[in-house]
């Protein structure tokens, strides 16, 4: 069983159209006793919860209210219901990092306050313990599971803040079992060559009708060309999201069949993966990180163009 205490929570400054609240907690790994032992050490984490201002007013809020003291107090008690449910699934499936983070806007939302602020406790005295089941992961696994776990979040998270300005989801997929990929190993040539086609499919699914739209041309070829003239369109810093989409592409379209070997070469650098490749599993790594990163740029430029204030 493990124990989640919350020790207090703060409003972050923030130039986004909404409020960031962070809240601080402890995670106790109680063992198979119910009585917490002293002797167990906590371990302090952290979860952020941005909720946007036009979702914070239908739920009755205001934005920038800090010179009325504890104006937040009872936001704080309503957005920690929602990381207590974002923490106990991480923590059930084994994915919970030492930071988590949770949108939360008109599109993945509803319209109505969910819960009633008057029946819930402040954060700083929640305490509550998961049931967990008996895991015999080895760290790697448990590693890959939470790398893999951040990609598909912040996919999502990325897919919502696209659609609170396009009404539509700017990631898009043919088969929902790519998605099982990233928590798969890769301890051979055909494990790695598969995993790689699929990262590579995943990558090029980019809702290109709605690009079109908004670009309002037709002429460009390849969805990762209309990613970047979108990118450049709202000012966003489009190298360090497009350049590894292009390697990650190259390597797909070559690798195993090697007929482009200057393509796989220098692609596999640009993650610095060596050629030919001898560790599958590190290699895999190493790309599952790339497209992380990948994700990570694309969230920050994102939310600084989209949901600025």
């Amino acid at each position: 069983m493990i124990k989640v205490k919350c020790n207090g929570w703060r409003v972050l400054p923030s130039s986004l159209d909404g409020i960031e609240l962070l809240f601080i907690y402890s995670t106790t790994n109680m063992g198979e006793s119910s009585d917490l032992k002293k002797d167990i050490p906590e371990e302090q984490r952290s979860i952020k919860v941005s909720i946007s201002g036009s979702r914070a007013i239908t739920w009755g809020f205001q934005i920038w209210q800090f010179s009325q003291p504890g104006y937040y107090n009872d936001l704080a008690k309503l957005l920690y219901e929602f990381a207590k449910i974002h923490i106990t699934e991480k923590i059930k499936d084994g994915t919970l990092k030492q930071h988590e983070e949770i949108f939360l806007l008109t599109s993945n939302s509803t319209t109505n306050r969910p819960y009633d602020v008057n029946l819930l406790n402040e954060p700083s005295e929640s305490e509550f313990v998961i049931e967990t089941m008996p895991k015999e992961n080895i760290s790697e696994e448990i590693q890959q599971n939470q790398l893999a776990a951040s990609i598909i979040e912040k996919r999502d998270i990325i897919n919502a803040i696209f659609h609170q300005t396009n009404k539509a989801k700017l990631f898009t997929i043919d088969e929902e079992r790519r998605i099982l990929e990233f928590f798969r190993t890769a301890n051979t040539l055909e494990e790695f060559s598969h995993r790689v086609t699929s990262l590579g499919g995943l990558v090029g699914q980019i809702n290109i009708d709605v690009l079109k739209t908004i670009l309002l041309n037709d002429q460009i070829s390849g969805s990762i060309n209309y990613l970047e003239k979108y990118l450049i369109s709202i000012k966003c810093n489009w190298e360090p999201i497009i350049t590894p989409l292009r390697k990650i592409n190259r390597i797909r379209q070559s690798f195993p069949v090697h007929n482009d070997i200057a393509g796989i070469i220098e692609g596999l650098k640009y993650f610095d993966i060596d050629y030919p490749v001898e560790n599958y599993q590190l290699s895999w790594q190493k790309l599952l990180q790339g497209y992380h990163k990948v994700l990570e740029a694309l969230l920050t430029e994102l939310k600084n163009s989209l949901l600025k204030k």
